[in-house]
């Protein structure tokens, strides 16, 4: 395993500590939400380095292009959840549109890389 796809599983790897830290049976002590804000950027962070890993390092491949994009949706779709809950219970973290959009956005982008993939196009990340 490459450094690139290091990085991206240790995203995978946080996307559940950031839920189960979220849903601690305690009623969110005062330093829960500087610890979730803190893995949600560095998962942010090494998103950033992996591509740059993958790209300056020449270690891309293909089940980097798809575990990639696997990576950045669960932990986005787990912080952005876990935000729209805490608004929910009364908190104001991140509106419902936000969510939606993101949500939108994911699944956007895996309908198309699925119909570039039949068309035998890999669309992969970009650091765009």
């Amino acid at each position: 395993m490459n450094l690139a796809n290091k990085l991206t599983f240790l995203r995978i790897i946080l996307a559940p500590v950031f839920l189960v830290i979220y849903f601690l049976p305690i009623d969110h002590p005062n330093w829960t939400i500087p610890v979730l804000w803190l893995i949600f950027i560095i998962s942010e962070i090494t998103d950033y380095f992996d591509g740059l890993a993958a790209r300056k390092l020449n270690q891309t491949s293909d089940f980097g292009k798809f575990f990639d994009p696997f990576a950045d949706t669960l932990v986005q779709i787990t912080c952005f959840l876990c935000f729209l809950i805490d608004k929910i219970w009364g908190n104001t973290i991140i509106p419902l549109i936000l969510f939606l959009l993101v949500i939108y956005r994911e699944f956007g982008i895996l309908f198309l890389r699925n119909l570039m993939l039949k068309k035998g196009i890999n669309l992969c990340a970009s650091i765009y």
